[in-house]
């Protein structure tokens, strides 16, 4: 028994999950009912209408009608449009479901076809396939299978009917084609939703699919209107929309764009440009293109984002032309030394000196351009352990001082005596400090560079380099963290000052890996601070110590 109505149940679950209409397929259904009562009011105040000039044209003469046809015409259409209008207003009320008022609809005209004429032309005769109205437009309005509810509603009403109407039967042949009616209704709307389901289904997934491709997805007709078109586009067109001219929006959307690449998106829009085209719009860079459907005369217009690839292009350019000019100079400078020494053995130990210090630029470059791949290819983990901040400070300082010294700066150090041995990658943050320290020296023509070490609160401890340099000019601050990027330079050949540009870029990159967060602070003509701030975290051995000493 239990595995009978377990078969019963899941029957049911499948059947009613089959009646159930989305959110959107409701609202359509509300609309063709509000349609519907419009039509309907309107046929109705057509027939007012047409019944008031027959009355005053031909009624006037006595033997025209029956004293008692023309009251019961005016008095059931002066009805119909009282319910009609009230019908229309419930619809408009969200809070009552769709098939409530499509209900009311229905049988407000099941009722008026009931009092539109005499008994025996309501149940036999011209009146009665009226009601084939309601019937069919249940299962427009409601669902396919109410079509079978409204019949039997139907034929109960015009049973009653009969049953108080002296000398009127029901006949069972309307009965049998009434449900007949229903049910082929029911087959082919119940077909028309399966088909308009699976059409709305490819539709979204095609529209899920055109929103996860990059970039712009434009279909338009011959004459450029817009047909279909994904999100992204409104990124690049705002006032682009269905039906709306795609080349009028271009000319009219003032987006930042050159004249030479306004002329190749329209030509690509127009079908002029034939093939692939590269423009830049609002600072991205796209591939426009048109592909034509002879079999619809429409166009799919596409525009590809290609930023990222012609981003890392650039870096590609940048750095080998980067490396070539950095190497040089170093290089050059080594090899003018050795000559040198060999030359004049008496120079040996500081031409030694000034071999050290350019082999030294040599092999920080090369650790830059390794460490700014990893930090790209995610290849860089951060692995804290107990380090020594003093011991790192000492480390960095004996590196960078005699390129201090060569520039005759002041090169400082200080480290909180109260900061305690803290978990942190020792490795990574010698990087960050060189890279900070050496960047400062390098923009400092005079003064002074100072890094230190301090503990602001309880729960952190912080870091900063501060210089003494010409300062960061306001409009450049957001860009000296990119990749190759020098204030002063406009190419990789013009740089007043020898590096790679990438320190910066990848100090912070590493203080990301390293849980820390980077602040500048500068002022043009005094100089420039540097600082990341750090969560405290202690060795385990020391955390248990504190905890039993507190």
């Amino acid at each position: 028994m239990l595995p009978t109505l377990r078969i019963i149940f899941r029957k049911s679950s499948l059947m009613f999950s089959r009646l159930r209409l989305t959110e959107e397929e409701k609202k359509h259904r509300r609309q063709m009912t509000n349609f519907a009562v419009k039509l309907m009011l309107l046929a109705v105040g057509v027939a007012l209408l047409v019944q008031l000039v027959y009355y005053f044209a031909v009624i006037s003469h006595p033997p025209s009608v029956s004293s008692w046809e023309f009251p019961l015409q005016m008095s059931v259409t002066v009805s119909a449009l009282g319910l009609l209008a009230l019908l229309l207003g419930v619809n408009h009320l969200n809070a009552v479901p769709h098939w409530v008022a499509s209900s009311l609809f229905l049988l407000a005209l099941t009722f008026l076809a009931l009092f539109s004429d005499n008994p025996h032309e309501v149940i036999h005769g011209r009146s009665t396939m009226f009601f084939m109205v309601p019937i069919l437009l249940s299962g427009v309005l409601i669902h396919s299978y109410a079509t079978f509810g409204f019949t039997t509603l139907v034929i109960s009403l015009i049973a009653a009917y009969a049953m108080f109407t002296p000398g009127a039967a029901l006949e069972s042949p309307n009965i049998i084609f009434f449900y007949l009616f229903a049910g082929l209704v029911t087959v082919v709307l119940r077909s028309l939703e399966k088909s308009t389901f699976q059409l709305r289904r490819e539709a979204a997934e095609s529209n899920t699919i055109l929103s996860s491709l990059r970039g712009s997805y434009i279909l338009t007709d011959k004459n450029y209107r817009i047909l279909r078109l994904n999100e992204r586009t409104f990124a690049i067109f705002p006032l682009a929309k269905l039906g709306s001219n795609l080349v009028a929006i271009i000319r009219d959307t003032k987006m930042e764009i050159s004249d030479e690449d306004l002329q190749h998106l329209i030509g690509v829009v127009t079908g002029v440009e034939t093939e692939e085209v590269q423009i830049q719009i609002s600072g991205k860079y796209y591939y426009a293109a048109n592909i034509y459907i002879p079999s619809n005369t429409e166009h799919l217009i596409f525009l590809r984002d290609i930023t990222a690839e012609v981003e890392i292009d650039r870096l590609k350019d940048t750095a080998l032309a980067m490396v070539s000019h950095e190497l040089r100079t170093p290089l050059t400078a080594i090899r003018g030394h050795a000559e040198m020494a060999l030359r004049q053995p008496y120079t040996a130990v500081s031409n030694a000196t000034r071999i050290l210090l350019n082999t030294q630029r040599l092999l920080i470059m090369v650790e830059n351009l390794l460490s700014q791949s990893r930090l790209r290819t995610g290849k860089i983990k951060s692995v804290p352990a107990p380090t020594n901040l003093d011991t790192i400070f000492h480390v960095v300082y004996s590196l960078l001082a005699s390129e201090a010294k060569e520039k005759q700066l002041e090169f400082e150090m200080e480290v909180d005596k109260h900061i305690p041995v803290v978990m942190v990658d020792a490795v990574l943050l010698q990087q960050i400090l060189t890279n900070l320290g050496s960047n400062a020296i390098k923009f400092t023509s005079k003064g002074k560079v100072t890094m230190t070490a301090t503990m602001p609160d309880p729960d952190h401890w912080g870091l900063s380099v501060t210089d003494t340099g010409p300062g960061i000019p306001a409009s450049k601050r957001s860009e000296i963290f990119k990749e190759f990027f020098q204030a002063e330079a406009q190419t990789v050949y013009d740089r007043p000052h020898q590096g790679t540009g990438l320190g910066l870029s990848i100090v912070q990159g590493l203080a990301e890996q390293t849980g820390g967060k980077l602040t500048l602070r500068s002022e043009e003509g005094v100089g420039s601070n540097f600082s990341i701030l750090f969560p405290l975290v202690l060795p385990k051995e020391i955390t248990r110590r504190r905890k039993q000493n507190g």
